[in-house]
């Protein structure tokens, strides 16, 4: 077996998988990165192939990271929701974020690793059964 062969097109199509984009697209996108020479796999160079294959990668982690962050995400502004936080008013979200003693910083700003403390958090004083009663301290605090 020839190691300039490519036998197994898998990686490709799970990168494009990985992506959101359908089987149908792989003509186009092999088109475009040959520059229009050939919308076919099967023509391409195992270099090609391989550069093909490297160029999506990147993409594949970004696309996770933003699948990740819009989850927690969620995930905080319904627990949010739950505590009678206006979560269509983005003023009142960023003020509770903002005191220190929820996450000291404008939602849109928390990372991942935040956003996951921050529904910990807010679990917990859930769990407590005054989350209602703490935000609200904190607005007659401020």
């Amino acid at each position: 077996m020839n190691r300039n062969t490519i036998n197994n097109y898998s990686r490709f199509f799970k990168l494009i998988a990985n992506l959101g984009m359908k089987p149908e697209d792989r003509k186009w996108l092999v088109s475009n990165f040959t520059h229009g020479r050939t919308d076919s796999l099967k023509e391409l160079s195992y270099r090609e192939y391989a550069d093909l294959c490297k160029s999506l990668e990147p993409s594949i982690t970004e696309t996770l990271q933003k699948k990740e962050l819009r989850k927690w995400r969620s995930n905080c502004l319904h627990l949010l929701q739950k505590c009678d936080v206006n979560t269509s008013d983005w003023d009142c979200v960023n003020y509770y974020c903002k005191n220190p003693k929820i996450a000291g910083k404008a939602f849109a700003m928390l990372t991942i690793e935040e956003l996951q403390h921050l529904c910990r958090k807010l679990r917990s004083i859930q769990k407590k059964g005054n989350l209602k009663s703490e935000l609200n301290n904190l607005v007659l605090m401020n």
